[in-house]
């Protein structure tokens, strides 16, 4: 399930960026001798007026990572001013006619009538309602009796029902984005129906619609202009058709998270140098990853799927590369860190988890490399035994994964200013690590160091974390009041450590953000003290295998979402 939400966000910041990238286009403006047309004026006020306006309809568009503010852009409608000058109409210059109508992000909320006054529209050219919410209207079938569309654009806006076949009839159409609603599943002959008429398309987009009757082999029936495919969460199922001259147009093909199969199509890696975009994550595709021929590529996404074999030499070529996922698979060799001493825009790299992948660093005195973009490394199980040397200049590190490998000794200083403002996510578990000296990551949320040798005192880990992690380690002491200054921790485990003396007092302060406590296998003694604040969230508190005795404090009843209680191997009375 993490999975498929991770997708579903990673389609959505995806989606957003898409329309960020559009709105940057240039469009027909009105004219100050042409005023709209009061036919055309009166349809816009009724369209408006048929919805309500929340912000909770368009709470995905955020203008920090997309670029785009969310606002109500009908509030700029007004009767008796000019439509072409309202936010989001734009207008044929010499006719005054409304050709183009983006009320993507607007905050539109309500039912979608079948006969809404939108449809009076018959100039329009670009209509664009994403990201909005029409309560899982049926999406009306006067859809494909615009005549001049050639762009379409209703993802994420919660329409339900079929895809109306009439939509078939707009064959002006170059883009067609009907992506993340709730329509029932498509069979192949509707789909062949849809696509078969529109011979202009070029960018069609159908993410989360349940395809599971339609072969990958009707795929090659879309038109070879094609230039952007996005089929992502489609439960498309079989072999991908492995045709030669397959769309030879193609800028990006997504079709993550769906149940293809057999070997990567060979046109993928000797597609021309359009090609920039590939994410076939979360499938069943095997085989080998062969050479690309072309060195155009800025993303490519292959993880969670059972490919074999190396990681070849032309991911080294890929010299635009700013995104690059191969984890979850079946891949071995030997990579040398060098391979990536080109890839200087990359900004996403994660390799984790392969059967038997082996990073080297075999030239350690020419490795003066960095990679200054990077914001996310992933190289758990990768037999890693240091921290990788290109991260010196990655200031703006903000996730880094490398459990599961060899890392001994302690945190190397140089470390200390590797995303000191930017890391919030760091995962050093299941290595050798003996001695941590300092987190200075001020930022930083989870913070895994479990499973290694670590001995001494419990370090504190910074005053923002909201999951500490230090199990199976070897700390010795007492459990030090500072961990209470830390009051945003919501996941919290000490076990398997040797620690001793008493369970702090001021835990209590935490117990109100404190989702799960994990004290067990240590040295603690004394009674359990009442740390249980009468708002206490926790559900998850082992304290099994201490010396601690006594009753348990009444104040436990305060804790009402409490799943789990372990108090075994103690002498509580």
């Amino acid at each position: 399930m993490l999975s498929l939400l991770k997708a579903y966000h990673n389609f959505l910041l995806l989606a957003l960026f898409f329309l960020s990238f559009e709105a940057n286009l240039p469009s027909s403006s009105s004219s100050p001798t042409h005023l709209c047309s009061q036919t055309e004026a009166t349809a816009l006020i009724q369209f408006k007026t048929s919805f309500s306006i929340d912000s909770v309809a368009s709470s995905y568009c955020d203008d920090e990572i997309a670029g785009i503010k969310s606002y109500a852009k009908t509030e700029s409608w007004k009767e008796g001013t000019d439509c072409c000058s309202w936010d989001g109409v734009s207008c044929d210059e010499k006719k005054g006619q409304v050709i183009g109508l983006d009320l993507s992000c607007s905050w539109l909320y309500g039912t979608f009538s079948s006969n809404s006054t939108l449809f009076h529209l018959q100039h329009l050219r670009e209509l664009n309602l994403a990201f909005n919410y029409f309560n899982h209207s049926k999406m009306p079938s006067k859809f494909g009796g615009f005549p001049n569309l050639v762009y379409l654009n209703l993802s994420s806006s919660f329409f339900g029902g079929q895809v109306p076949l009439e939509v078939s009839h707009l064959s002006k159409l170059v883009s067609l984005d009907l992506s993340r609603n709730f329509y029932e599943p498509i069979d192949k002959v509707t789909f062949e129906r849809l696509v078969g008429n529109q011979t202009e398309l070029r960018d069609l987009s159908l993410d989360g619609i349940n395809m599971s009757s339609v072969t990958p082999n009707a795929l090659m029936n879309l038109s070879s202009s094609l230039r952007s495919l996005s089929l992502e969460d489609c439960d498309l199922r079989g072999n991908f058709p492995d045709e030669v001259n397959a769309f030879p147009n193609l800028i990006s093909l997504r079709l993550s998270s769906n149940l293809l199969n057999g070997t990567l199509p060979s046109w993928l890696f000797t597609a021309p140098s359009s090609l920039r975009s590939i994410d076939l994550s979360y499938n069943q595709f095997s085989g080998q990853i062969k050479e690309f021929q072309s060195k155009s590529l800025e993303f490519l996404s292959l993880e969670n799927n059972k490919l074999q074999g190396p990681i070849l030499s032309s991911i080294s070529q890929q010299l635009n590369l700013v995104y690059l996922r191969l984890s979850y698979n079946n891949l071995s060799g030997v990579v040398e860190y060098e391979m990536f001493s080109k890839l200087q825009n990359l900004t996403i790299l994660d390799l984790s988890y392969n059967r038997d992948l082996s990073l080297i660093n075999s030239n350690p005195s020419s490795a003066d490399y960095t990679l200054p973009n990077l914001r996310y490394l992933g190289l758990a199980s990768c037999k890693v035994t240091e921290f990788p040397p290109f991260l010196k200049a990655s200031k703006g590190l903000e996730s880094l994964d490398l459990s599961n490998n060899r890392i001994q000794g302690k945190i190397p200083k140089w470390m200390w200013d590797v995303g000191k403002d930017s890391l919030t996510y760091l995962n050093l578990s299941h290595n050798s690590l003996t001695q941590v000296e300092h987190l200075p990551w001020t930022g930083i949320e989870t913070l895994d160091l479990s499973s290694n040798v670590i001995h001494g005192d419990l370090p504190i880990p910074p005053y923002g974390t909201s999951v500490f992690f230090i199990s199976n380690n070897s700390l010795s002491g007492e459990i030090s009041s500072l961990i209470c200054n830390v009051t945003s921790l919501e996941n919290l485990d000490l076990s398997h450590n040797n620690l001793s003396g008493v369970v702090p007092h001021c835990l209590g302060d935490l117990s109100s953000s404190l989702l799960m406590l994990n004290l067990g296998v240590n040295k603690l003694y004394g009674i359990i003290p009442p740390i249980f604040a009468e708002y206490c969230r926790l559900s998850f508190l082992d304290l099994n295998g201490n010396q601690l005795e006594g009753p348990l404090p009444r104040s436990i009843h305060n804790c009402r979402q409490l799943q789990v209680l372990d108090l075994g191997n103690n002498k509580i009375n």
